[in-house]
């Protein structure tokens, strides 16, 4: 039984090192609010990640934004674009953006649905993605959110209020 321990050691170790790996290869906040334990729990149990008005995680809080929902709806579709992602359909009436990101290592597909809507403090951004397969997506759906985010704001030069 003696000999079993080593390989059972290694190949714990080797799990963890690559979930670790998986997290940080995601870019995901891991020590942001609210906390590593409850963070790496989600990414490893949840394979959907979207923004809501009071998540736990602060990225994927809906941000809100000035200005007309037609400019802003026409960043949002040229970010998507800009990171490369098969853009599946855009929905001009709701200004929605479908999309499919697939994983550059293992080739899964992650469907991605971005959408302006109107709101009291202006425009809001909601971000809906989810993988096809698995129970957990390691934080690429959160990543995901974020790159939306990021390149949104950057395409369209705004900051959310």
């Amino acid at each position: 039984m003696r000999w079993l321990l080593k390989p059972v050691t290694t190949l714990l170790f080797l799990l963890v090192l690559s979930v670790a790996g998986a997290l940080v290869w995601n870019g995901v906040p891991i020590f942001s609010e609210p906390g590593p334990f409850s963070r790496v729990y989600r990414y490893l149990t949840s394979n959907v990640a979207e923004t809501l008005p009071n998540h736990a995680f602060p990225e994927l809080v809906v941000r809100c934004y000035s200005g007309d929902a037609d400019p802003l709806y026409r960043s949002l579709s040229a970010a998507i674009r800009d990171l490369d992602w098969q853009v599946v359909s855009t929905r001009p009436g709701v200004f929605g953006v479908d999309a499919v990101v697939t994983t550059p290592l293992l080739r899964f597909k992650d469907d991605v649905t971005a959408e302006l809507r109107p709101a009291d403090c202006g425009v809001q951004l909601w971000v809906r993605s989810a993988s096809r397969l698995g129970r957990g997506d390691f934080g690429a759906n959160v990543s995901h959110v974020m790159k939306i985010v990021r390149a949104f704001e950057s395409r369209a030069g705004v900051q959310s209020l």
